[in-house]
């Protein structure tokens, strides 16, 4: 089973969250309400007072909500009352009752809009962009964020259009558009980029959504240098909540990663720091993370217990987007334990739900687990259905095209940051030249009779120059670094867009199979099986192969001929194991491309080092990246 992703990230903890407070706060606020006589003061307390107890004491918070609207309406104060109708709605979020969570902030939206309380407004936007997100309206999510970012855009404040473009990367990635996703978070990179002092939490943000794209890709290698930077900026703010979200997202990396120690250990941690804030949703998810762990190990009852816990929780919080895929997550727990009943029933339920919030990676893993039950009860015309659909939506998903634009962004971006540090040089290269005229004019004017003043204006002229050729020699460097950076991207996209294009190739051939058998029915039991057949031969004899190989040895610089050069018997299948290592792809990752057993990719790893001879201590992919 795949951990669940945070698909309500910045949903429940956009940039104005707050970490859970403690009780005796609320108490003392309380007081101060009680004995409060001001009541523009008053109505300010209970905007506190709701903060404070909004997830640890939600009847109270709701009870004050209602306090301060109704001070509001009394004191007309329109700034009070919008952002009563935002307390009310966010309660009725967590109740859940949804129609009434909309009216709410419907009307807040509507009552701070009209008199112009932007900041207010930005964050009620923020709250209603992430309840329709929840609900899997992501068009009308991203409509109501880019209202959000047109507002914060016209006061100029740059913490509230950062909120906006988080809340936007976060619904395209929930919805499964990618490049959208990384086009957003690449402007708030821009925007993080051109403020000082540095804005510590929104970097924190950034760095994390960063590395969730990545992981949605598949790009798992790059998730975990970004997520520990982001862990480090918040606990420098002691951010309990994004403490809890991104221990999790680093299990999740970790759980791709193969290091399940490493994935519990974070889980854990996420989930101590969710119960001291008192976060169900979080804790849900934790649990169900951990439940996957459990169930790859082969504990079955212990992960089906946890997984049905988390089902129930997710049921009451009202997030269909985990919802499903708790279902999911159950209904491979209930496969590997052959109750194939129940786990088509979940499956099903899954695909269903799903379907109503157009979740497409979330669709497309219930169709491959369902085809891959299907396929164990020997139901093979359903098992071919559900992987036609499920290859269908695997082509539209992670097309070559889309993951291109992807790369060809992050270039773009880290070009202009280079150029935009070289400019920088540049100008203060002009600027210490311009100083230089000056001082020769200077020794013009005053220079008779005053040989005191010559000597050091001399020696200042020296300086300048001093600093003129040293950061003309530390441009060059950059230059030369930007473009070493340059080529290795180059190369590294080639590769990618080389394994891509051979997937793709295989997908069009299954395309051209499938429609073979659709237009002669009496042939399906034969084709089938061929079929099934067609695809672990495409895994483990790849027919592209040479075509590959040609290729991939113009990128990483000869490789197969380096190899055969120090080791001549070395074979064809394990040249091939090679390249696979020397392009960093998991155990698992190889194991599904060739179809085979984890366990038999470590066997043909340590046959692969015996035979180059390579002693206990070396590391074989060290090794073979250093050919």
């Amino acid at each position: 089973m795949k951990p669940v992703f945070l698909f309500i990230i910045v949903i429940l903890l956009s940039y104005n969250s707050v970490n859970g407070q403690n009780l005796a706060e609320a108490d003392s606020l309380i007081n101060i309400f009680n004995n409060e006589t001001n009541k523009i003061e008053k109505v300010k307390t209970a905007q506190k007072i709701f903060h404070k107890l909004k997830h640890t004491n939600p009847e109270k918070a709701f009870d004050f909500a209602n306090k301060g609207l109704k001070l509001s309406k009394k004191n007309n104060s329109t700034s009070g009352e919008g952002i009563a109708y935002h307390h009310l709605a966010y309660y009725y979020r967590f109740l859940p009752n949804i129609d009434s969570s909309r009216y709410y902030f419907k009307k807040a939206y509507q009552t701070l809009e009209e008199h112009n309380h932007i900041e207010a407004l930005c964050n009620a936007i923020e709250d209603y962009a992430a309840l329709e997100c929840l609900q899997g309206n992501y068009d009308k999510a991203i409509k109501i964020a880019d209202r959000g970012f047109k507002h914060a855009n016209n006061i100029k404040n740059s913490h509230y259009v950062l909120m906006s473009l988080s809340r936007k990367t976060t619904t395209y990635m929930d919805n499964g558009k990618f490049e959208a996703a990384a086009k957003e978070n690449i402007k708030a990179l821009k925007i993080l980029d051109t403020i000082h002092p540095e804005d510590k939490y929104g970097k924190a943000v950034t760095l994390g959504l960063s590395a969730r794209i990545e992981m949605l890709r598949g790009n798992y290698q790059l998730t975990l240098e970004p997520l520990e930077k982001s862990l480090k900026l918040f606990t420098s703010l002691n951010d309990l909540s994004r403490l809890a979200v991104t221990h999790m997202e680093i299990g999740n990396a970790n759980w791709y990663l193969e290091d399940y120690d490493a994935a519990l250990k974070n889980y854990k941690e996420s989930l101590t720091y969710s119960k001291k804030i008192q976060r169900y949703d979080f804790i849900s998810m934790n649990l169900s993370n951990m439940a996957s762990i459990y169930s790859d190990k082969g504990d079955y009852i212990e992960a089906l217990k946890i997984t049905k816990n988390s089902i129930e929780v997710e049921k009451k919080i009202g997030s269909k987007i985990n919802l499903t895929i708790g279902y999911n997550s159950l209904a491979n727990i209930y496969s590997s334990m052959k109750d194939y009943n129940q786990s088509i029933k979940y499956f099903t339920k899954a695909i269903v739900l799903a379907d109503s919030i157009k979740a497409s990676d979330v669709i497309r893993d219930g169709y491959f687990g369902r085809f891959k039950t299907y396929e164990k009860m020997a139901n093979y015309k359903a098992a071919l259905n559900d992987l036609t659909k499920y290859v269908n939506i695997q082509d539209s998903l992670f097309s070559l095209e889309s993951a291109k634009q992807i790369e060809e962004l992050k270039t773009i971006y880290e070009t202009e940051k280079k150029e935009a540090e070289i400019a920088l040089q540049e100008q203060e290269i002009n600027n210490l030249n311009q100083e230089v005229k000056v001082s020769n004019l200077t020794k013009t004017l005053y220079g008779i009779g005053m040989i005191s003043f010559i000597a050091i204006a001399s020696l200042l002229y020296f300086s300048f120059k001093q600093r003129i050729k040293k950061n003309r020699i530390e441009r060059e460097k950059q230059e030369a670094i930007f473009k070493q950076e340059i080529e290795f991207k180059k190369k590294e996209l080639a590769s990618q867009t080389l394994h891509l294009v051979q997937k793709n190739t295989f997908i069009q051939e299954l395309k051209d199979n499938l429609e073979k058998i659709k237009k002669s029915p009496e042939l399906f039991k034969i084709e089938f099986r061929r079929l099934v057949m067609l695809l672990k031969k495409e895994s483990a004899e790849d027919k592209d192969w040479e075509v590959f190989k040609s290729y991939f040895t113009e990128v990483h610089n000869n490789f197969d001929n380096k190899l055969k050069e120090i080791y001549p018997d070395i074979g064809e299948k394990e040249i091939r194991l090679a390249s696979f290592l020397r392009m960093n792809l998991s155990t698992k990752e190889i194991a599904s491309m060739i179809n085979v057993l984890p366990e038999s990719v470590l066997k043909s790893k340590y046959r692969l080092k015996k035979k180059l001879q390579l002693d206990k201590e070396t590391d074989l992919n060290s090794f073979l990246k250093s050919l």
